[in-house]
């Protein structure tokens, strides 16, 4: 019996995404810092680029997390640890919302992750 190959997908960033993160954090950081005061705010203008630039930043982390667990989930490896996921899907009941459910499993770390997925049986 052979074994499959564990195929470890990458934790880290790559350094141009993050220098472009960073880039854009400062970018939106100085436009509503600027605005901020412009509209009168200017005790609490860099506070406003701070909020902004944070908000920025946690919305492409979300992003680039959510990437990579869809990434890791095509490929059927847990987005934790690496290892093979199981899978199953329950399909939508006659006469019900039509929907199916798709779900993953890692009995290495206890990942488990479940989604609305309609597959054609289902869509029939």
């Amino acid at each position: 019996m052979r074994l499959p190959v564990r195929v470890p997908l990458p934790r880290r960033l790559p350094l141009g995404s993050l220098a472009l993160g960073v880039v854009a954090c400062a970018a939106w950081y100085v436009t509503a810092s600027r605005l901020a005061y412009r509209w009168g705010v200017q005790d609490g203008a860099p506070a406003v680029g701070a909020i902004v630039a944070f908000a920025v930043a946690v919305t492409l982390w979300r992003w680039t997390r959510g990437d990579h667990e869809q990434a890791a989930l095509a490929a059927l490896r847990c987005p934790r640890c690496g290892e093979a996921l199981a899978t199953a899907h329950d399909h939508a009941r006659p006469g019900g919302v039509g929907v199916g459910v798709q779900r993953w499993a890692c009995a290495g770390c206890g990942y488990e992750h479940v989604e609305a997925l309609t597959c054609p049986q289902c869509a029939a």
